[in-house]
């Protein structure tokens, strides 16, 4: 990638490189590597306001409001996120609306705003289920999963978490490595306030469950 964005650049060609910016930023995100992440999302976005590109001023907002998510300045995530959900909405961009609002729902999770950010995350929800993206719908159940954690709610934990696994396994998509060990950590710590059998259940409940069955399980009509 790294050679195709110097390509690009030799070849002036703004779109191939904006794009080759973008996964560079990604692949660095998903290492771990948030600086670095940063950097390349922060040229990415200077990239996309040179050329007026709307959903490229969009994309690059949210994945800088994810970085900054990482590295917990929240105020900062959330202003990136309210940003670049202003901006798809206007252009009418489903996927990146879905995606900042999971960003805008995990922040308010984090502060303690607990209904406002299911209500973020049942939004995002009818969302990806509109534009048929099983896996941020199967992301969202983890962080559904998440805040059910957070609240001291076990067997809703299980049954979320047990139908986010289905369906991550439906559609062949590990959870990346980079989110494993804070879910399984809020899992273990769950899991403790309920004896094995019931947990147990719960989970099978929930891998049991099909998509519509988990929507009105968390009260959503889509």
């Amino acid at each position: 990638m790294a050679e195709s964005l110097s390509l690009a650049r030799t070849l002036g060609n703004t779109n191939t490189a904006g794009n080759a910016l973008n996964n560079l930023g990604i692949v660095a995100f998903h290492e771990g590597d948030y600086a670095g992440a940063r950097g390349w999302y922060e040229q990415r976005l200077a990239l996309a306001r040179e050329l007026g590109s709307g959903y490229g001023i969009a994309s690059a907002l949210h994945n800088l409001g994810l970085v900054a998510a990482r590295l917990g300045e929240d105020a900062q995530a959330r202003a990136l996120a309210e940003e670049s959900l202003a901006i798809s909405r206007e252009l009418g961009d489903r996927s990146t609306v879905a995606a900042t609002l999971v960003s805008l729902a995990g922040v308010a999770a984090r502060q303690g705003e607990v209904d406002e950010a299911q209500t973020l995350f049942n939004e995002s929800l009818v969302l990806a289920h509109e534009t048929n993206d099983r896996y941020r719908i199967a992301h969202i159940l983890e962080e559904l999963t998440t805040l059910a954690a957070a609240q001291a709610e076990p067997e809703r934990a299980a049954r979320l978490g047990g139908a986010a696994q289905a369906l991550r396994e439906a559609i062949h998509a590990p959870q990346p490595h980079n989110e494993r060990a804070p879910y399984e950590q809020a899992l273990a710590a769950v899991r403790a306030r309920v004896n094995a059998a019931a947990w147990e259940a719960a989970w099978a409940e929930g891998l049991a469950m099909t998509l519509p069955e988990v929507f009105a399980f968390l009260g959503v009509k889509a």
